[in-house]
């Protein structure tokens, strides 16, 4: 069998095959057809391009920092989640009401 292993910088995988964010759904509903430990990754969400990036950049900040009510910290808060959820984690106390 060929060895497809790739790196993306740091992380590395075990082939270029990775799931879409929203089409894949838990993995589980594909597992009679792709066996999902032979998957290289998983994308968990889809970060959209928003000018609000750039404003909290210009100001030395996240955009949780400097915009912390706008709809791309709500994405970025989201994200935040779904990866300590992909690895059994919680948010720390006291930033949980703001996810």
């Amino acid at each position: 069998m060929a060895d497809l292993r790739v790196n993306i910088g740091k992380l590395a995988m075990k082939n270029p095959v990775m799931t879409a964010s929203g089409t894949f759904g838990y993995g589980l509903e594909f597992q009679d057809f792709v066996p999902l430990d032979e998957i290289g990754g998983k994308i968990i969400k889809v970060v959209p391009r928003d000018a609000s990036v750039q404003v909290a950049e210009n100001q030395g900040k996240t955009v949780v920092e400097a915009l912390p009510e706008s709809e791309m910290a709500g994405v970025y808060m989201d994200l935040a989640c779904k990866i300590l959820a992909e690895c059994d984690m919680e948010l720390p106390p006291g930033q949980q009401e703001s996810a």
